[in-house]
């Protein structure tokens, strides 16, 4: 992992904002999460803003409520940290979704395509 994902897994006002944008995407109030994490609803406020340490056994269980893979979670952490990183975020994002590809053959091919595209 690099320097800016260590760095923003151990900010939670970062985790708690990815999180908050997952429950807002999928419409659901902050009652219903808290009832179906088992908290009140203000201590799932506090998670998203930050005020309070969540655990990835929290994290995890908010993750399966929202149906967002572990996967998904840790690119937005990815993406994140790039952009505080000052790094291209669209790069880091184009890498990412090229290292998941299902094999060598496949990124071959991605490869191909991108020099037909935009020819170096």
């Amino acid at each position: 992992m690099t320097k800016e994902i260590l760095y923003f897994l151990k900010d939670y006002r970062k985790i708690g904002g990815l999180l908050r944008r997952y429950r807002i995407e999928r419409k659901q109030s902050l009652s219903q999460v808290a009832r179906i994490l088992g908290v009140s609803y203000q201590q799932l406020q506090k998670y998203e803003r930050g005020q309070d340490r969540i655990s990835f056994d929290r994290v995890f269980t908010l993750l399966a409520i929202y149906g967002t893979e572990i996967d998904c979670f840790l690119a937005d952490i990815h993406y994140e940290a790039a952009l505080a990183g000052r790094e291209d975020p669209l790069t880091v994002q184009l890498a990412d979704r090229i290292s998941r590809l299902p094999d060598a053959h496949a990124k071959y091919k991605t490869l191909r395509l991108l020099d037909l595209l935009y020819p170096l």
